[in-house]
């Protein structure tokens, strides 16, 4: 779907009138009695296109809904990327309640631990 906002050339707050003169001024430049290239005459239709259903208050009103959903859906699509591509992070809930000093001792110990673990394991394999 196209934004006919952007084809138009306004922000989606634009008043009535000035969908009327944006659309006009596009339409004279891109019009195919005054516009021979081949991209002006599928400018002019999208032109057209965007100007009859934002003209109207009702299809507005039924595009606006249409193009705040569809965003919508992409900020989510957007979020759960960027979910996936940042590395997992661990959160502990115990150091909300331990000091910076305790859980690097905690740290240290369990590294330690796990350091005497490996190694006993290769004890065990010889």
């Amino acid at each position: 779907m196209k934004n006919h906002y952007d084809t138009l050339g306004l922000e989606r707050n634009a008043q009535p009138n000035q969908i009327k003169k944006a659309y006009h001024k596009l339409a004279l430049q891109c019009h195919p009695d005054k516009n021979s290239d081949f991209k002006a005459t599928d400018q002019f239709h999208q032109i057209n296109e965007a100007y009859n259903t934002l003209s109207k208050e009702e299809s507005k009103s039924k595009y606006d809904k249409r193009l705040q959903t569809r965003e919508n859906l992409n900020d989510l699509l957007n979020y759960i990327k960027q979910q996936q591509e940042e590395p997992f992070l661990k959160y502990d809930i115990r150091d909300d309640f331990i000091s910076k000093e305790d859980r690097e001792f905690l740290r240290k110990f369990s590294n330690k631990q796990d350091i005497e673990t490996i190694k006993k394991k290769r004890i065990r394999k010889k």
